[in-house]
């Protein structure tokens, strides 16, 4: 005999059967019940195997029809409480290994002497001016003054004892820029 395909073919075939359609009901929802416990079954297997796999598999996966939207919605939390190497900064670590990632993420985009020049720019220019705006310190030998500018645009004579430390900053063709701290005000250089 020929199963029946739509709900009026089925009803009439639980009447015959003088089944109380109160127990046919009860009958279909247990069966419902059983499916949808067989469906989520079926798919946190399906999320197990796929949370055994690579991170790759996990993004492949994220929308995969097997899975239920509990389950899609699981995945997709482990995803999104993953660290993803892609994404993590390069100066998030030490120096060397920035430099070094830094290097691996360039490496198919710029050739490795235009990297060099970069990492020796980026390296080399805060040296440099750091070197050029480090001051030698000389000790006062006989009293004298000097004219400074201050940091607010004012210019007083200061007067130095011999003993006393200055910093020399850069050589000029009149002679040096010479940096004193006074408290309070800041750096005064003279001649400047």
């Amino acid at each position: 005999m020929k199963k029946p395909t739509n709900p009026a073919e089925r009803a009439q075939r639980v009447q015959r059967r003088d089944i109380a359609p109160d127990e046919a009901i009860r009958r279909a929802r247990k069966q419902a019940k059983s499916s949808k416990d067989d469906v989520a079954k079926a798919s946190s297997e399906k999320l197990k195997k796929i949370l055994s796999l690579s991170k790759r598999e996990w993004w492949k996966n994220l929308h995969n029809a097997d899975l239920t939207p509990e389950d899609q919605s699981r995945l997709e939390s482990q995803l999104e409480n993953q660290p993803s190497a892609r994404t993590a900064p390069v100066w998030s670590t030490s120096g060397a290994g920035a430099l070094r990632r830094l290097w691996g993420r360039s490496s198919h985009r710029i050739p490795s002497a235009i990297k060099g020049l970069i990492i020796a720019a980026v390296v080399g220019v805060p040296i440099f001016m750091s070197v050029i705006n480090t001051g030698r310190t000389e000790t006062v030998r006989s009293p004298g003054e000097l004219q400074f500018r201050f940091p607010d645009g004012s210019s007083h004579s200061v007067a130095f004892a011999p003993g006393e430390h200055l910093t020399i900053v850069r050589a000029i063709p009149s002679g040096h820029v010479v940096r004193h701290w006074v408290a309070g005000a800041g750096y005064a250089y003279a001649p400047d």
